[in-house]
């Protein structure tokens, strides 16, 4: 039997990723899927996007290795503005450390609005992840 994919609630949902291809993926991926979706290019661009809109965004999602300010940086950034915000990081296995590393707390304990998503990865396991982090807090 098919997995049903889990559908939005018009979320508005923040994408940044250095790849124009891997934006566009997951951009009409989310919007098909109930989801509305602004996006960034790099982390500082990230900053400033979420700067304008962080009243009405409710999920990050953010490549790590990124020119200009990488994924960890870039949230670290955002979690000052909110730290409430829901984070997902994509990331290749090479990078996973970091990521989990970047979800930690100033206790060092793991921030329940922060999930990892590993590339490559199903159009699936993105909607199932953003599905997750939008049920877990």
């Amino acid at each position: 039997m098919k997995e049903v994919p889990p559908v939005g609630n018009g979320e508005l949902v923040l994408i940044v990723d250095d790849e124009p291809v891997m934006r566009e993926i997951a951009t009409r991926v989310l919007e098909t899927h109930g989801y509305r979706v602004i996006q960034a290019g790099n982390g500082a661009e990230g900053v400033a996007v979420f700067t304008r809109h962080v009243d009405e965004i409710k999920l990050v999602i953010s490549d790590m290795e990124m020119p200009v300010m990488n994924g960890a940086a870039m949230i670290r950034s955002i979690e000052r503005i909110n730290p409430n915000i829901r984070v997902i990081s994509s990331t290749g296995i090479a990078t996973i450390r970091d990521a989990a590393n970047c979800s930690a707390n100033e206790h060092g304990t793991a921030s329940p609005h922060h999930r990892i998503l590993t590339k490559p990865y199903r159009l699936v396991d993105l909607l199932r992840t953003v599905d997750e982090a939008f049920k877990a807090a």
